[in-house]
């Protein structure tokens, strides 16, 4: 139901904003009927959706078919320990109700794709792409084109993050600044190249800036420009978009790479069962990743290897010798394993269970 006043209930809750001459009570008119869609539950969208709650989006949707795992914790700051297994848009959808319980929130338990994008997102003014995958940006990004609907965009990389806004009032899309799409892991993740989570927060919050820009239809919408912002030396960079108009007439979703993605199984070996190979002169080829501690190395026998020179495929990984992966936990070690073992088809990495931590060789 659209608001067309502000209750005294509304306006005391909201104030602070509302005295603001770029908001006032038509401003949060505006925002208290928006209806955005946020895609993604995870580090991105959590501070988003906080925020976009706080300031009463009327209607938020959330899209994620994942579960809260405990390494999601440090930086997707809606979920607690107890959360973990649970379906992240329900649950994130039961915490923000309580911050915020007049905004209609609306979990959906699936993955976007092309077959549910454009039925979806047709509902929404906007959306917030929290995803971190580029098929899923892709396929966004030709959605809201087609439906001539904005999209607040934002990326991070170890201590790199960006930001942009595509798609408004005719302005550049996502391919305007980046044509093609990146073969299926291109690019490694947060999981295997790692990241802190407040990074995740400051350009979470710089989306619901955005998105919240849009809705008071503010001039100064970061459109046409890639903001780049680097939080280890806080170098700050605006990049112009020029918009290339064989990127604005996309009519239909194509296939994006990712829905018949196939999704093979960590393997893992235990300190026991590398310690017995190396007894038995069976000894499988070493990998000490570069984040493990090199002072606390305890297998002799392990080569030191740089980890992103391990990614691109820079370091040797023959099929004919049993490769086993180490750091210091078994945690990046089992990240990396899943990534090589997907995109380079690799079926002998292992990672060293419970890394050097677990190991008594």
């Amino acid at each position: 139901m659209t608001k067309q006043e502000i209750s005294k209930a509304d306006f005391e809750k909201y104030k602070r904003q509302i005295v603001l001459n770029e908001v006032g009570t038509d401003g949060q008119l505006k925002i208290s009927n928006a209806r955005v869609l946020v895609i993604g539950a995870g580090g991105l969208s959590c501070p988003a959706l906080q925020y976009l709650v706080g300031a009463g989006v009327g209607t938020i949707g959330i899209v994620d078919y994942d579960v809260v795992n405990l390494c999601n914790l440090h930086r997707q700051i809606l979920y607690r320990p107890e959360d973990v297994n649970q379906p992240k848009a329900q649950i994130a959808a039961k915490k923000l109700k309580t911050l915020n319980p007049e905004v209609v929130i609306l979990p959906y338990e699936f993955k976007l794709s092309s077959a549910n994008a454009l039925e979806l997102i047709k509902n929404y003014d906007l959306v917030v792409d929290g995803s971190d995958s580029f098929s899923t940006r892709y396929l966004v990004n030709d959605a809201c084109l087609i439906l001539n609907k904005p999209f607040v965009f934002g990326a991070i990389y170890k201590f790199l993050g960006q930001l942009a806004v595509f798609n408004y009032k005719n302005g550049p899309t996502y391919r305007c600044a980046f044509p093609e799409q990146p073969e299926q892991n291109d690019i490694p993740n947060c999981s295997t190249i790692g990241v802190l989570g407040s990074l995740t927060g400051i350009i979470g919050s710089m989306q619901a800036n955005e998105a919240l820009k849009i809705i008071l239809e503010n001039q100064d919408v970061l459109s046409g420009k890639l903001m780049q912002l680097n939080t280890l030396s806080y170098d700050f960079d605006l990049i112009d978009i020029e918009k290339d108009p064989k990127y604005s007439n996309i009519t239909e979703l194509g296939s994006y790479g990712s829905e018949s993605c196939e999704i093979k199984e960590i393997k893992r070996i235990t300190a026991k069962e590398l310690s017995n190979l190396i007894e038995t002169g069976k000894a499988p080829l070493i990998y000490n990743l570069s984040y493990s501690d090199s002072p606390k190395k305890l297998i002799k026998s392990a080569i030191n290897v740089d980890t992103e020179d391990l990614l691109l495929g820079k370091i040797p990984m023959p099929d004919d010798k049993t490769i086993v992966l180490v750091c210091e936990y078994g945690v990046q070690s089992e990240s990396i394993a899943e990534y090589l073992q997907n995109t380079y088809n690799k079926e002998n990495i292992y990672s060293l269970k419970e890394g050097t931590l677990g190991w008594n060789y």
